[in-house]
């Protein structure tokens, strides 16, 4: 009894799953590569993208760190820019780029 008791959540979660795979089946859902790439085309040799957000930077990262992208194009969450290590750990790799010490400065 034990042993079958303890199969039953993946038995559960696997019928889950083949129920509404078709529902929650994503692989032809492109919007963020297409954006991304869309981007991408719009901005000259060697840009500096400043912009918020996760869902924005990550799918352009994924086309630079994955699929070698645009590698020209600089990409900077201004939402990580308050933070006191931000200006060191991506100061040098910011090479030509201002970073006002007021905007780094650390959180009150």
């Amino acid at each position: 009894l034990a042993p079958s008791l303890a199969l039953a959540p993946l038995a559960l979660v696997a019928l889950q799953a083949a129920l509404h795979y078709r529902v929650s089946d994503q692989s032809d859902n492109f919007a963020f590569d297409t954006y991304a790439r869309s981007f991408f085309r719009s901005m000259k040799p060697g840009a500096v993208v400043l912009s918020k957000g996760d869902n924005v930077l990550n799918a352009m990262r994924y086309l630079q760190l994955c699929e070698g992208e645009r590698l020209d194009i600089r990409l900077v969450d201004q939402s990580m820019m308050s933070y006191p290590w931000f200006k060191a750990m991506h100061g040098p790799h910011l090479e030509g780029v201002s970073l006002p010490g007021a905007v780094c400065a650390s959180r009150s």
